[in-house]
């Protein structure tokens, strides 16, 4: 990240209200919940299939996912605070801050979704991974949730800002080299 971190006052605070800010860091999470699925199927002996071999089997795939959601959740941290602007996207967890131009982004995904019963709010999502790894973690997790209806439009807006201008860094790299 060698771009010159511009000054507060020319970016915007996006990490506001209900947003969640996550930073993952690479971990083989999937790899080692197949094989752990794996070993555990291998163990039983399934020719005879009767209701407790099948309970044994659900109950493994459960368990396998929950260690999946767990290790996801302990390798991952939450950034204190981001601010951005139309070039670059600065973090801040533990009072470290670390910048990082827009054009380093390689891969953007966005989604706005609905949640049905009991949750019945909108949900935002955008997903970014990294060219460059950044200390903090290599792919960020934006998601926004609402408490209320209706009370996530100003989140949403402003995340619907920066995937704008990530898109606009990503169509034109050489203007935003220059600045």
């Amino acid at each position: 990240m060698s771009q010159e971190s511009p000054p507060l006052t020319e970016l915007t605070f996006i990490s506001a209200g209900f947003n969640t800010f996550t930073l993952k860091k690479w971990f083989p999470i999937a790899t080692l919940c197949f094989w752990l699925t794996m070993a555990f199927l291998s163990s039983k002996t399934v020719s005879d299939w009767d209701y407790e071999k099948i309970r044994s089997i659900v109950l493994g795939i459960f368990v396998a996912l929950g260690l999946f959601f767990l290790a996801r959740y302990l390798v991952s941290g939450f950034a204190d605070e981001v601010w951005m602007n139309e070039t670059c996207i600065r973090f801040q967890k533990d009072g470290q801050q670390e910048t990082t131009p827009l054009t380093n982004i390689e891969e953007l995904k966005s989604y706005h979704f609905q949640l049905g019963f009991p949750f019945n709010f909108p949900q935002y999502l955008v997903r970014m991974r990294f060219a460059e790894p950044l200390e903090m973690g290599k792919q960020i997790r934006f998601f926004i949730r609402s408490p209320a209806p209706g009370g996530l439009h100003h989140e949403k807006e402003i995340l619907e800002t920066l995937v704008a201008h990530i898109q606009n860094a990503q169509a034109n790299p050489s203007t935003q080299d220059s600045n």
